[in-house]
């Protein structure tokens, strides 16, 4: 059993890998430019001494570089490393800003980084789950995408609701081929994605939440996991909102 992580360097991206570590033959994780997070992963995990290949394989690729996602794609292919599982953490930073100062260079990176990335390796990913007749995605998403979304985060929240239309498409096109497609969407995260934040923005939003703090790494790749074991093989095209009770449907 393979599973691919894009995004694997993240905070949150380590946190699945050590929670589902057991689960799997082979874990490939993704990053752009900070390996030295996987490489300390790896040596936790497998040993100081451990081997180059090893159970987690390391893969870099700029996501918002066309040419390097498809290279990727190609690389797994090429070692068999195609996924059983596959998840996806990249997202671009948290631009606050007024609609009409929004540039559409800046949404449109975002768009690559995010949607364009996941829809050219899903299309190398899927057909080959889908022959498999099993096969599991979990899409990052987010719970503006439930609910009333907050003000002057636009660009953000238009990004995160194209993939979810990519996820239940996509649910909908594969599931009856046994493959399953879903979306988390948590609040705000405590990692370093949301450093760039202004600090009152995050205390404001701890001080109104009804658990009074925001959501750790291992809640949300907790929600993941269960997607990816046997508990989660009847649940398909769903948006799963994980806000501690600060978004409510």
């Amino acid at each position: 059993m393979i599973l691919f992580v894009s995004g694997g360097s993240s905070e949150l991206g380590r946190t699945l890998i050590r929670q589902v570590w057991g689960r799997y033959d082979r874990i490939v994780a993704h990053y752009c430019s900070h390996k030295e997070q996987l490489k300390a992963l790896k040596a936790e995990l497998e040993g100081e001494n451990a081997p180059e290949g090893g159970k987690l394989v390391l893969a870099q690729a700029d996501l918002a570089c066309e040419s390097q996602v498809k290279s990727l794609c190609s690389v797994l292919k090429e070692k068999e490393l195609l996924p059983d599982h596959y998840v996806s953490f990249p997202a671009a930073p948290v631009r606050i800003e007024k609609f009409h100062k929004m540039k559409w260079e800046e949404l449109e990176n975002d768009m690559g980084l995010q949607l364009k990335s996941n829809v050219l390796m899903l299309q190398q990913f899927l057909p080959a789950m889908a022959k498999r007749k099993y096969g599991k995605a979990v899409l990052m998403l987010s719970s503006c995408t439930a609910g009333t979304p907050p003000k002057y985060w636009s660009a953000y929240t238009t990004v995160k609701y194209a993939l979810l239309g990519l996820v239940k498409s996509l649910a909908v096109e594969y599931g009856e081929k046994g493959v399953r497609v879903n979306g988390v969407s948590p609040s705000m995260v405590g990692t370093k994605f949301v450093e760039n934040l202004p600090h009152l923005v995050i205390e404001k939003n701890q001080m109104e939440h009804p658990l009074g703090r925001l959501a750790r790494p291992e809640e949300v790749t907790g929600v993941i996991g269960m997607l990816l074991s046997e508990q989660g093989d009847y649940i398909n095209g769903e948006n799963i909102v994980i806000s501690g009770g600060s978004v409510m449907g």
